[in-house]
Order: structure tokens, then sequence, then C-alpha cells
């Protein structure tokens, strides 16, 4: 049996020069043969040596090369003012550099000016009251006791002027103006802080998605009672600067300070400053008595509202029930006669078919598939497509109007009894959701003009009362058709550690998709894939509509299903915009029919600024836009590669294309190019590329 072998042990050797620091702490002061043999006791490799070759080489030169010792004479030995004083050297340092540091900037600091390595400077100023440490993207940062650390007052400025970008010297000036912050002592360390990013123009302004989750800090009514106090004791007015800075640990305007003196009737808000109100207590209470009697009135009277519009919705459904029940006992009673039929027709049929194919198979069996080689010389021209089969050869004949076609009886029209599946849709689980169910009653009360009712809601209804209300609120809405959103965002196959951007999103119909897509590739359970798909839902996914009330109903849309987007905003994607960042993102979608052509080269101009090398873009175009303007077209081909285009109808009966862009300056791939008899031909197209 082999012998087990025995562990290794290694031993990691002190370092010299700590050695020395530390006899001369413990001790106070010693010779340097002291030194040296203390050396060897504590340092393997110099246990065997001759102690004046130690002494020699490793003790003497370290004591005279270093600040932290001192020689007092008589080869005796001490630690010097800079090693016993460090806190003293700190606290110097901060006051000369004028800016906060980090604990490993303080120390390496320090260690150059003793000639040291930092990890021999035993820096100690947590205790020290000279000092306080804040922590800033989780770094601690070391401030002098009398700095006042104005971060937050820089956050708050940017809540008041939404999020509109300052320079430093601008900042700094605001700070001073409105809160009286000015001077050395008013320390701000933007770069550090992860809320704020500098821009390429050496502005700042904070994260869009921290500005919209931003909540203001809720005050506790003790603060007004005390300042009632005050102003009843004889004090005429009240900054509420001051209040802030007396009682709270934030500046006012990231709390609802304000909002709570405007509330209350016992003070009046002006310019910031908070006074005793004219009325007296007496007439507060009578106010507010006459307050909630109007209030009880209004619940009473809607109360009743909803009782009748209940009785209507159940009388109607009765009617309903009815209806229905009449209406099977009607089939129940025809269904033999119709089931015969249709097996007569259904065995004709077969009959046909069989007889197509053994006709087809004689007449057209040798031809080959027909070639779509010019369907781009009027949508784009000068683009040379690639040579792309059509869907079938078959199915191409089949659909042809030719008069003079032997096989034209083959095509006659049965009709068959079919079977209709009803889709068991789940209502929303709107507990379940972040969305806010007042906005949410809200939105739709003003979408419909009725009651915004959110019982029974559930993700069709919420898409028909959209597509039927939104047309007569917004006058250029046109949503897009649920086949094409889906074949589009299938084409595009959107993955998470891309950044995807739909500059016109309307109701959200491919933003939904895209997010629908990503979510299905997630593993159960894997806790670093529901990070990174939050993260993506915050960073990472980006949707633009310059109609704030279409916007809305696309945000709600998206959170009833589940999903949270911290970059959905209104405004316009031809202008210049925080959230549109040159050369960012790598994926664009959007729908971009009924557009004018000034509008679309606009569009086309934003996708080549913002998409990154070899990022790709699927959009929708009337193709009457690309028939009609040939600088349209020709603009596309300067900007991108066109990888495919697929003409199709629509359920309205126009014709549209959509266009598979790539922006990459390699335009040797040829484009295919698929034109499509129906609908129902998408999958085939999506089976053929990809």
């Amino acid at each position: 049996m082999a012998k087990a072998k025995k562990k290794e042990v290694k031993v990691v050797a002190k370092n010299y020069k700590s050695v020395l620091l530390d006899t001369l702490v413990e001790s106070k002061s010693a010779t340097c043969m002291e030194l040296t043999k203390k050396i060897q006791e504590e340092i393997p490799f110099l246990k065997f040596e001759s102690p004046y070759k130690v002494k020699a080489e490793y003790v003497l030169p370290t004591l005279e090369k270093s600040k932290c010792f001192v020689n007092k004479g008589d080869d005796v030995w001490a630690l010097s003012d800079l090693f016993l004083n460090l806190e003293n050297h700190a606290f110097d340092t901060l006051k000369k550099n004028a800016k906060p540091m980090s604990y490993d900037e303080l120390t390496e600091e320090i260690a150059m000016k003793a000639s040291l390595h930092p990890s021999d400077i035993p820096l100690s100023i947590d205790h020290d009251e000279r000092f306080k440490l804040v922590e800033i993207g989780k770094v601690g940062y070391y401030f002098l006791a009398d700095w006042d650390f104005c971060n937050d007052y820089a956050f708050a400025l940017f809540v008041l002027n939404k999020n509109e970008g300052l320079d430093e010297g601008e900042i700094r000036k605001s700070l001073g103006t409105r809160f009286k912050k000015k001077g050395k002592d008013c320390v701000i360390l933007l770069g550090a802080d992860p809320r704020f990013r500098e821009g390429t123009d050496g502005t700042f302004s904070v994260f869009p998605r921290l500005i919209k989750r931003f909540r203001k800090s809720d005050v506790p009514r003790s603060i007004l009672e005390t300042i009632f106090k005050r102003l009843e004791e004889g004090e005429s007015a009240i900054h509420l600067r001051e209040i802030g800075e007396e009682f709270l640990d934030c500046p006012y305007p990231l709390s609802n300070l304000e909002e709570k003196f405007a509330e209350d009737l016992r003070f009046s808000v002006s310019r910031e400053k908070i006074k005793r109100s004219k009325y007296s207590l007496e007439q507060i209470k009578e106010l507010k008595r006459e307050e909630r009697k109007r209030k009880k009135a209004q619940k009473e009277a809607e109360a009743a509202r909803k009782e009748e519009e209940a009785k209507r919705q159940a009388a109607l459904e009765k009617e309903m029930e009815a209806l229905e029940a009449q209406r099977v006992q009607e089939e129940e009673a025809s269904l033999p006669e119709l089931i015969s039929g249709a097996v007569q027709e259904e065995e004709e049929i077969e009959n046909l078919e069989a007889l197509k194919e053994k006709l087809m198979g004689e007449e057209l069996g040798t031809q080959e598939p027909e070639v779509d080689g010019g369907l781009l010389s009027g949508p784009l021209p000068g683009v040379i497509p690639a040579a792309v089969a059509e869907m079938e050869a078959a199915n191409a004949r089949e659909t042809s109007s030719s008069d003079d076609d032997d096989l034209s009886f083959l095509t006659k029209k049965t009709s068959v009894i079919k079977k209709v599946i009803v889709e068991d849709i789940k209502d929303f689980d709107i507990e379940n959701t972040n969305v806010d169910q007042e906005e949410l009653a809200d939105y739709l009360k003003e979408l419909t003009d009725h009651d915004g009712s959110i019982s029974g809601l559930n993700p069709r209804k919420y898409d028909e009362l959209l597509c039927r209300h939104l047309l007569f609120k917004v006058s250029d809405y046109r949503p897009t058709n649920p086949e094409i959103a889906d074949f589009m965002v299938k084409l595009a196959r959107p993955r998470m550690d891309q950044i995807v951007l739909d500059p016109v999103c309307g109701r959200g119909d491919l933003l939904l998709r895209v997010l629908q897509t990503i979510k299905s590739t997630l593993r159960d359970g894997n806790e670093g894939d529901q990070e990174t798909f939050a993260t993506f839902l915050d960073e990472q996914i980006v949707g633009l509509d310059r109609a704030e009330f279409v916007s809305r109903g696309a945000r709600l849309g998206l959170s009833l299903s589940g999903f949270d987007i911290a970059l959905l905003e209104t405004g316009n994607s031809l202008e210049d915009t925080d959230i549109l960042i040159d050369e960012m993102y790598t994926m664009i979608l959007g729908d971009f029919c009924g557009f004018n052509i000034r509008e679309l080269s606009g569009y086309i101009g934003v996708m080549d600024r913002v998409l990154s090398e070899s990022g790709e873009s699927v959009i929708l175009l009337d193709s009457s836009q690309l028939h009609e303007e040939a600088e349209l077209a020709t603009l596309m081909q300067e900007r991108f590669l066109i990888r495919h285009q697929i003409v199709l109808i629509d359920e309205d009966g126009k014709e549209k294309t959509v266009v598979h862009l790539v922006k990459s300056q390699d335009r040797s791939e040829k484009t295919k190019v698929f034109r499509l008899d129906s609908l129902e031909q998408l999958n085939r197209v999506l089976d053929l590329i990809y």
C-alpha cells in the first residue's frame, strides 16, 4: 500500500521592512545588531547567513534609505515622526490636494514620501474626528470633517431642471445660488458617482432611468408641526432649504417637503418660503368638513353609477346567453346534413388533387423553378438581387389567373366545415406586476371615454382597445399587423447582448415581441440569466414615440406583460436626445409606414448615425415610398448593405416591404428578394433564409 504523501506547507516569508517597523513599534528603539537578530529570527532564508552580511546587505541600507527610521546616535534606531504621525500626514495630504481620496490613494501618496510600499503603511483614521468616510459607487472616500459633500445637491439640481446637461462650473454656480453651497468646502465628486454621466461636450447629467425611477422621500408630519409652532411663535417665514438642512438627511427637492406644506391649509408656500396662511384653525376645520362631505357625495354617486352599470351588463350577458343557446340548437339540428355534404366534398377534392398531381407530373415535371431576377429594379434601383426561387412552382401556378391554363378547373374552391378553436387567453395578473393600477384605470378611462375598469383585462382585450380607440386620440397612429411584427422580430433574431432601439415604437408591438423572444431563451432557475435580463430591461432596450398618449399605452402594456422598460420615453427620434447615442445600438426595428419622404430620409440618417459597425436594422415601409422616390432607395443603398427585401400585401390591401439592412462597408453580398402572394408564406421565407 502506497504511503500517503505529506501535505506541503508553504511558508510565506515576512517582508524584512515590515519586521523592522513592527520591532520598533514594540520596543521604541533598538541597535542595528538587535534589529539584525530579529530579522534572522523572523525570515527563514536569512536564518543561516552571517549576521554581519545580513546587517550590511539588508538591515542597514533599509534603515538609511527609508524616511520612517531615524538614527538616535551610537547606532541606536527609532521610528521617525513621519511614521508615528501618519494621521497628520493623511490630513495634510487631503488638505493640500483639496479633494477626497480613497484609502489606497492616501497610503500610496504617503508611502511615496516615506520610500515605503503602501502595504507597509498602517494607516488608521476611521476613529479620527478630523475625517469622515463617504461611500461613492461602492468605493470609500475620505473627506475632511469640515468639507460639505454636495453630490446629493447636484442630483437635486438635475431633478429640478428635468435632467438638462450642465458643466461643472454651472453646477457649482447653481449650488451656490439655490442651496448656498459655496467655496472650497463645497465638494462634488461626479466622476466617481455612478448616478452621473459625462457627455462628450463636458456637461454632466443623470442617467435617464434614475430620473424615471426617482421617488421623493416622504416627510414625517412631526416636521410640519414643529414649523407650525415656530410660525405661531412669531417667525415670519422659513426657507425650505433651511428646513431641509435642519430636519432631513437629503436636500429638500429630493423629498415631498414642498408638497406637504402646500397641501396643509395652515401654511402658504411662496418662492420656496413657508409662511402662516390666512386661515384660522376654525376655518380650516370647516373647510375640511366640507371637503369630506364632497368626497362622500362623489363616492356615493360613483357607487350608484357602477351598480347601475353592473345591472345593465348582467342584463346584456343574459340576453347574449339566450341568443347563443338558440344558435347552438339550430346548428345541432342541421349538423347531420352538413356533415354528409362535407364528406362528399372532401372525397371529390381528394380525387381532383390526385388528378392534378398526375397531370402536373406529366406537363411540368421537367421544368426548373422560376427565378425572381429583377424585383428590385423598381423599389431599389441599381441593386442586383440574388437568385431566389419562388415559394413553390406549383403554388405559383395555382394562384395564376391565366385563362388558357388547362389545369384551371382544378382550383375550384369548395366549402367544408372547419372546426373553430377558441384560444383560452388568461387575464393579466395585475396584482403581480409593477403596473400602477390607478394610472392604468385613468388611461383606459381617457382612452375609451368610459369608466376605466381594469377587471377582466387580458392581452387581446387591451390590444383591441388600443386598435379601436387610439385612432381617435392620435390622428397619425397606425398599428403594425401582428403577423408582420412577429416575422420582423424573427428575421432580426434579437439577443441579450445587443442594444435594441425602436425609434417609432407606437404601442410597443415590436418591443413586446423582442422581449418575449429573449425571455424564451433564459434558462429556468438561472440567477445569472435573470440578472442579465434585468440589466437588458434597464439599459439595453429603448423605445421612443413622439405621441405621449401612445407611449404611455406602450409602457402600461409592457408592464402588464411583466416587462418594465426603463428607457421607454416620449420623444422625436429625428431630434437629438440623451437617449440617442452615436454608434451605440446594434439592432433597430421600426414600422415606418405612413411617414412622408422627408421624415423617412431623416430616420435613415438617424439609423446610420446611431448603429454601430455591423449593426442591423429590420424596418417596414410602404412599397409606394420606394417606387415613387428613387432618392430614398438610393440613400438606403449608400448607407447600408441591403441583405433581404420581402414584398407582401398587408390585410389592408396595401403593398408593403420589409427591408433587412446591415451597416457594413462590405457590399459584395447580393440582396435576396422575396415577393409573397399571402402572409401565410412568411414562415416559408424564414425557412429559406435561416
